[in-house]
């Protein structure tokens, strides 16, 4: 693969910790070329419905500072991977815009140009099956693991499925590659209701505890995840879900890379496990 920057942005270094543990572990064991880069901001996705100007200037100047030293970019949150391609895609096609955007980059000496790739860390495993098969070092049991991409992960505007392959079905392959079962189900492409938390109360609640409350009757031991927002919602509000659906939900929810570093026989505290408020051994 292409030299890139890991973008970790802004959700997980300040709230899912485990999710920046154990990307940055599993990179360093599989040997990606992938470095994390100090330089970033914010990658503007919460001023896209608000200031289109300042959402693009903040993305495109994430994308300069990638540019500027020739490398492509993997956001690890499925809002920001959306924000850069949409962000991205406006400004090839508006050269006035992006005209605008670049004299104040040019500020701290940067210049968007758009060349670079966006590109999303399944997409990255996906590519690196071989290697993670020949790291699987723990029998992780053949447990029944329920897959959830977030509505952003899936393929956006303009995104072909290379190969005829999904996204979703790249995460879903490399799930079984490390040892683990897993199946469509029902609700597999829901939203985890963590978007309207803002302007509704029970109802984000509500999705989040029909998905959990399927997995749970259907035999599933666990979930999957690859998007700190879809994480936070499953993981950490089952108690006020069980509260809301008058139904206890309790089901251990991980991210995609806790799971590949257990495969790998991976210190558990270096994968971040120990944040996990859903662990089970």
């Amino acid at each position: 693969m292409d030299k890139a920057y890991l973008y970790l942005g802004c959700k997980v270094p300040t709230s899912q910790y485990a999710f920046e543990l154990s990307v940055r572990a599993i990179v360093k064991e599989l040997k990606l070329p992938i470095e994390v880069q100090e330089e970033f901001n914010c990658c503007g996705f919460p001023f896209i419905a608000v200031d289109k100007t300042t959402w693009l200037y903040l993305a495109a100047r994430n994308m300069a500072v990638a540019e500027k030293e020739k490398r492509n970019l993997i956001p690890i949150c499925n809002g920001c991977y959306l924000s850069f391609n949409e962000a991205r895609e406006e400004l090839l096609e508006n050269s006035e815009l992006r005209k605008k955007i670049n004299k104040q980059l040019a500020k701290e000496g940067l210049s968007f140009k758009g060349k670079l790739e966006i590109v999303h860390l399944v997409d990255i495993f996906y590519e690196a099956r071989e290697d993670i098969k020949a790291k699987v070092t723990k029998n992780l049991s053949k447990k029944k693991i329920a897959v959830h991409l977030g509505c952003h992960g899936e393929e956006e505007r303009g995104e072909e499925q290379i190969g005829g392959i999904s996204r979703l079905e790249k995460m879903m392959a490399v799930m079984k590659d490390i040892g683990l079962e897993t199946e469509v189900y029902p609700t597999l492409h829901e939203c985890c209701g963590a978007g309207g938390i803002i302007s509704e109360h029970d109802m984000p609640f509500r999705m989040t505890g029909n998905k959990l409350t399927e997995l749970i009757e259907m035999g599933f031991e666990g979930m999957a995840t690859i998007c700190p927002f879809c994480q936070s919602q499953y993981e950490t509000k089952q108690a006020v879900v069980s509260q809301i659906i008058k139904k206890q939900v309790k089901l251990p929810v991980y991210y995609l890379t806790q799971l590949m570093g257990m495969a790998f026989g991976m210190d558990e505290e270096a994968l971040g496990l120990h944040l996990n408020a859903t662990h089970t051994q």
